[in-house]
């Protein structure tokens, strides 16, 4: 079994969100197709701006330990190593192997030993369960251990199988995680969705009590709790790399580094002592991809152009790298003047978009329904604000601009008296034949 593999589907189940599920389309609208181009009324600009990666971390309640087990003298297969338990009122530790070999877990703690493994009579208080980790058609089984009023602390731990099926050069690999219904939550985040070749990103994490956390948003970081903390990343070229994460001054522990193309894996890792005096170990474990800066959004003005009464073409200048032909997501504010002369927000537009080429200049272009012009009472000079374009996939973004002036060969003339709400077809765009 290789055990990068088995973490990555992990990593996967617990953050499968972290990058994309976090870039929001309109309310209630999945990702357009190509020929569709979406809006949204000024209302709902906050929920479609760019996602703050301090508020779309991963919450952790629990500790996943890479298991290598080696031969020793007596033949036997063996992990020696130690949990530490903050909360036992329910303990949960799952054992994650090939699926053929037969592991043993036996806990010390100095006062009391118990030997847990499928098919064994359990202690009491032990319940087994036959699971299975899976994404798609990728899995792994587990054995399931739920131990209810286990005791806090430290416990010794070994794992042990006498003829693991499954080998490779470092012996016989898994993993063990264990779960607790502890309070005490540790919350790790990116801290820049700015995933490109080149650029240096980071991992920040912090321990936090969820009885005094808002329920929403960001919770608070809990003051020296962690003592060590560790950033573990599994490079695309293969390499593994283990950096110390540092307290930035306000409990918040950090690390950086420089990335290539790519998917990587990175677990956070952070040990301390929870206020009540009882050790504890938490894990994050995350996935994600680093893209090519491919594209590039040139500050220059936006042309725009009626291809008929309603609606009103946007060409927005680009650079794209050579080879480069993929769709893009595409976004923006439309924003003009009030008859005052004062900016007011008019419409957010976005949908994919294929680069073309207008006039020797490579553009990428978005469409609206004009209305929103008129039903916002705006007039020029207009700009385009918070420009951005996204990988498809991956919703990673490729490209920002703040703002970029649109030159309109006329306005919109409409007739709004029997426009009484905002229509689907401006929100939504034609509907094809």
């Amino acid at each position: 079994m290789n055990r990068v593999k088995i973490f990555a589907l992990i990593a996967a189940i617990f953050s499968l969100a972290l990058v994309t599920a976090s870039w929001a389309a309109p309310t209630g609208e999945a990702q357009p197709s190509l020929t569709k181009q979406l809006a949204a009324p000024p209302s709902e600009f906050a929920a479609l701006a760019l996602p703050n990666p301090a508020e779309s971390g991963l919450h952790s309640r629990t500790a996943m330990i890479p298991v290598q087990l080696t031969q020793e003298k007596d033949g036997v297969w063996r992990w020696h190593g130690d949990i530490a338990v903050d909360d036992g009122r329910r303990l949960t530790l799952m054992l994650l192997s090939a699926p053929e070999d037969q592991w043993q877990l036996t806990l010390n703690n100095g006062a009391a030993q118990i030997e847990l493994a499928a098919g064994r009579a359990l202690p009491n208080g032990v319940q087994y369960e036959r699971s299975q980790l899976a994404l798609g058609d990728f899995g792994y089984p587990a054995d399931l251990f739920i131990w209810e009023n286990a005791p806090d602390g430290r416990w010794q731990a070994t794992i042990a199988a006498n003829n693991p099926r499954f080998l490779n050069d470092n012996g016989a690999e898994g993993y063990l995680v264990i779960a607790t219904e502890t309070t005490y939550l540790l919350h790790a985040h990116l801290t820049s969705y700015d995933l490109l070749a080149g650029n240096e990103i980071g991992f920040s994490a912090y321990m936090y009590d969820d009885r005094f956390s808002a329920r929403d948003g960001r919770p608070s970081p809990a003051a020296g709790l962690i003592q060590e903390a560790f950033l573990t990343l599994h490079a695309p070229d293969g390499q593994t790399l283990t950096l110390p994460m540092s307290d930035s001054g306000d409990s918040q522990f950090t690390a950086a580094f420089p990335v290539i193309t790519g998917d990587y894996i990175a677990q956070v890792k952070v040990s301390g002592v929870t206020p009540e005096g009882r050790p504890f170990v938490r894990t994050s474990e995350h996935i994600f991809p680093v893209l090519n800066p491919a594209v590039s959004l040139l500050a220059q003005p936006v042309s725009g152009h009626f291809t008929d009464e309603n609606r009103l073409n946007l060409n927005i200048p680009a650079a794209l790298a050579a080879g480069y032909a993929d769709a893009v997501q595409v976004s923006g504010e439309l924003w003009g003047r009030n008859a005052q002369g004062e900016m007011i927000p008019v419409v957010w537009l976005g949908g994919l978009s294929e680069a073309r080429q207008q006039r020797g200049q490579t553009v990428l272009p978005l469409s609206l329904d004009s209305r929103w012009v008129s039903l916002a009472g705006a007039q020029g000079p207009f700009e385009l604000r918070n420009l951005r374009v996204q990988a498809s996939q991956t919703h990673i973004p490729l490209a920002q601009l703040d703002r970029a002036a649109v030159r309109m060969s006329r306005l919109p003339e409409h007739n709004l008296a029997g426009l009484e709400s905002i229509s689907e077809e401006m929100l939504m765009g034609e509907r094809p034949d």
